[in-house]
């Protein structure tokens, strides 16, 4: 029995042995058929686009691949296991699937070939589904052809994971049978590492340009709740850099409703049609919005997307036509802002509104503002008509109109009775903090109503004053009640025309802020933004005007004191948009692209209301500023943003 136990042992190793010598010689003639790619190492600065370029033998023809993605992408398929465990890295999930993409084609493609409809790509599709993806991912590929040259094709491939969390875009180009990765490697919002907070949810070739080349086009999450926010990217292929370069990019944020984007037809490419909720001055979070809509199409000279439409819809309740007017106001269109205020108060179509459960005294406010700007155009018994009509409203609103009243007498009436405002009555403190006493039913500040930097402008503009004399006549508005402790004009975009830039105090008693205003000239008129404030901050003043290096115009420098520390920002303006600034380098802290605001601007606070609750906001890193479409310019509290030239 043992002696057969040990000769049965023996025999099964003799045949095992011979099994395994088979099998090697079989493969080494395998071997010697099919020549086998050498074994491909990336160094670890992959993703900036230095990894090394494999050549197909241009003799091969394609062959579908097998739909075994593990086979072909065990280095990704790994990679994607730990990064959906909580470890791996997003450049070395890029190094492999960039690593193993190109391996991939590196035998199926030759210099002539079309890859958009190449056999190859559909494969690549097959072998990255059969990874092991969550159901909610899945690999997407799509190939750009970018033009020919000396007999080769020119193509740009991306591939990704749509659905996952921090997952970048692989971007290779192929010229002929050669494929590389981009130097820009990692789409831009990945270049960090541990920014794993954002997922891919779509990206595509489309033609906006209208020159037949296809952009890309793609869009992340960037997950939040309702503070979820979409940031989208179109980027062109630039043949003379050969490189992507970006035309578009901007958030849409759902934090007051839905924002979407669609792509339509235009006179040459494909137009970008964009839809969000317009926030107005007097506007919040949990309250009914107009929608707004804008169109974008690629502009040659500029080589970027610009807006070519903007429209917002009609109001339905007297808070959304309060807002339209008021928009019309701070544009200078003292007539029409007249015309749209007369509707809020007397169209009986609009929906009265509530906000906070403060009795409704929206009408009312209609009727001061539109006795405020009949009193500026000098229709002084027209403004004393509305003004006795808003006065009847009571509460605070009541009383705001009478120091109104007190003080609209005299030369300059209208000027004194708006400059006085802050120095007569403490509404911040009657707005935000008297437990629902207040009827203006309007979410908004004191500094909305009072507007201190329209009295600036409303008065440059009553006496046609130039940017020379800007210094000279601004102090005169002093004499009229108007109160503020730091002025400089600077020609800060240099345009050759100064702006006047001035810090004023906001309130005396709660909720004080120190708000830094610009003054400028657009169309002929002087107007006035709201760029930069602070709560609870001290000593705010202007302590630097500093020659911007290799570009045209100015860095102004802004300090500030909070708890006995020191703060300052250096900002940039460009006629058109607000920029913060490195403060050693001066260079911009944010993206080249210009953007522009949609709903509210600024820095992360809590918006208080008229029981001082509070309403939560998103952080983020956009300087304070609003276009002119969103229309909420003293409002400092983040809903959304487009790209596009803030139109000041």
């Amino acid at each position: 029995m043992h002696s057969g136990q040990q000769w049965g042992g023996v025999f099964w190793k003799m045949i095992f042995k011979y099994l395994v010598l088979g099998i090697v010689l079989c493969g080494v003639g395998c071997a010697s058929a099919t020549p086998v790619a050498a074994p491909l190492t990336l160094p670890p600065s992959a993703p900036t686009g230095l990894a090394p370029t494999l050549t197909a033998a241009p003799a091969l023809t394609a062959t579908p691949a097998r739909s075994d993605g593990v086979k072909f992408f065990p280095k990704t398929d790994a990679q994607l296991d730990a990064y959906l465990k909580g470890g791996g890295e997003t450049a070395a999930l890029y190094n492999a699937l960039a690593r193993e993409t190109i391996r991939f084609f590196a035998r199926r493609i030759n210099a002539t070939d079309p890859l958009a409809d190449h056999s190859a790509v559909n494969a690549l599709q097959l072998a990255l589904k059969e990874l092991h993806l969550p159901e909610r991912v899945t690999p997407r590929v799509v190939v750009i052809p970018i033009g020919e040259a000396l007999g080769e094709r020119r193509d740009l491939l991306c591939s990704s994971f749509v659905g996952m969390q921090g997952t970048p875009i692989v971007m290779l180009l192929r010229r002929g049978s050669a494929i590389t990765p981009l130097r820009i490697g990692m789409v831009p919002v990945f270049q960090a590492e541990g920014q794993r907070w954002a997922w891919l949810k779509d990206f595509t070739a489309l033609d906006v340009t209208g020159d037949g080349v296809k952009e890309l086009v793609f869009s992340y999450i960037h997950a939040g709740g309702s503070n979820s926010q979409e940031d989208l990217r179109i980027m062109r292929w630039d043949a003379n850099a050969s490189a992507l370069k970006e035309i578009f990019q901007g958030r849409l944020v759902f934090w007051v409703g839905d924002s979407t984007y669609t792509f339509i037809s235009g006179e040459k490419g494909n137009d970008l049609e964009l839809s969000y909720p317009w926030f107005g001055v007097f506007s919040a979070k949990m309250v009914d919005h107009v929608t707004a809509t804008e169109i974008w199409s690629y502009d040659a000279a500029s080589d970027r997307m610009v807006r070519r439409q903007h429209t917002v819809g009609a109001a339905r309740s007297t808070r959304q036509q309060v807002n339209l007017a008021e928009a019309l106001f701070r544009n200078g269109d003292l007539e029409g802002a007249v015309r749209a205020y007369e509707r809020a108060a007397s169209d009986p179509t609009l929906r009265d509104e509530t906000y906070d459960d403060v009795v409704h005294a929206a009408r009312a406010f209609a009727r001061f503002r539109q006795g405020e700007i009949l009193a500026l155009l000098g229709r002084e018994p027209e403004a004393r008509q509305r003004l006795a009509e808003a006065e009847q409203a009571g509460g605070t609103l009541g009383m705001v109109v009478k120091a109104f009243l007190e003080n609209y007498r005299g030369e300059d009436a209208a000027l004194r009775a708006w400059a006085m405002l802050p120095r007569e009555i403490d509404l911040a403190a009657e707005i935000y903090w008297a437990d629902g006493k207040s009827n203006i039913d309007l979410p908004a500040r004191a500094s909305e109503i009072f507007f201190a930097g329209g009295v600036i402008a409303a008065f440059l503009n009553q006496y046609s004053v130039n940017d020379d004399a800007l210094l000279k006549r601004f102090p005169e508005l002093g004499a009229l009640g108007f109160q503020w402790h730091d002025a400089r004009t600077v020609d800060w975009d240099g345009d050759g025309q100064s702006e006047l830039l001035v810090v004023t105090h906001d309130g005396h008693s709660v909720n004080e802020r120190e708000v830094v205003w610009l003054v400028y000239r657009k169309a002929g008129q002087w107007r006035a933004r709201e760029i930069f404030a602070r709560w609870d901050a001290q000593e705010m003043q202007l302590v630097q005007v500093l020659n911007l290096p290799a570009r045209r115009g100015l860095a102004v420098g802004i300090a500030w004191r909070e708890s006995k520390q020191r703060h300052e920002q250096r900002l940039a303006w460009d006629g058109t948009r607000l920029q913060e600034l490195d403060f050693q380098t001066l260079e911009p802290l944010l993206e080249r692209i210009p953007h522009s605001y949609v709903g509210c601007r600024g820095n992360p606070s809590w918006l208080p209301n008229r029981n001082g609750r509070g309403q939560a906001v998103a952080p983020t890193r956009i300087p304070p500023i609003n276009s002119e479409s969103a229309l909420n310019y003293e409002n400092e509290y983040v809903v959304g943003w487009l790209p596009g030239p803030i139109e000041f």
